[in-house]
């Protein structure tokens, strides 16, 4: 599992947390809505009512609700506290993320570019060999003009003699001798 993986699973959480937060605070919103009607109700009745034991309980009614309205704000605070460091934490990992996927594509291009000079390098080993070959074939073709240009028949010329003050040589056997090398030969026509 890669570090970019791993941030990007930790921002979806940070976002789902996010969602989880702001639902509990639109309950508890609507609470307050519900309570601050009830309470208006329970207002409207008291102003109506004549009864002193049931503008008592009215008072009571509304003094509940106002009460359970506060703990609904209270907790609609801490929701939105809860969500502002959620949203501060889900900052700091998109950041990682953007980091993370800076560093990969860095890392992308690098190997990209490295991977562009071994072609070039490749390539240069090609032209390179090109032209030895090149080189090799018009050698082999201006040695093949030069064959070409050869007789057919090469006559040797064979000359031997003996020195008049010293011990006689053998000339005739290394004349027999080079004609029976020649007769041997591949190419002897």
């Amino acid at each position: 599992m890669s570090l970019l993986e791993s941030y990007r699973r930790n921002v979806t959480r940070k976002r789902e947390e996010i969602a989880k937060l702001q639902q509990g605070k639109a309950k508890e919103q609507t609470k307050i809505a519900n309570l601050s009607g009830k309470i208006n109700s329970a207002s409207q009745a008291l102003s109506r009512t004549s009864s002193t034991s049931t503008a008592k309980t009215k008072l009571r009614e509304i003094e509940k609700h106002q009460k359970d309205q506060a703990a609904a704000e209270k907790k609609v605070a801490d929701f939105d506290n809860k969500i502002s460091r959620k949203q501060k934490e889900l900052s700091d990992e998109q950041k990682k993320v953007s980091r993370e996927e800076e560093k990969e594509s860095k890392q992308r291009q690098r190997e990209s570019e490295r991977q562009a000079r071994a072609h070039q390098s490749r390539m240069n080993q090609i032209d390179s060999t090109l032209d030895k070959h090149e080189d090799l074939h018009r050698s082999t073709i201006a040695t093949l003009k030069t064959l070409q240009d050869l007789p057919e028949k090469i006559v040797v010329l064979f000359l031997a003699s003996n020195p008049a003050d010293a011990q006689q040589l053998r000339l005739d056997e290394e004349a027999r001798s080079i004609g029976e090398m020649i007769r041997k030969a591949k190419h002897r026509g």
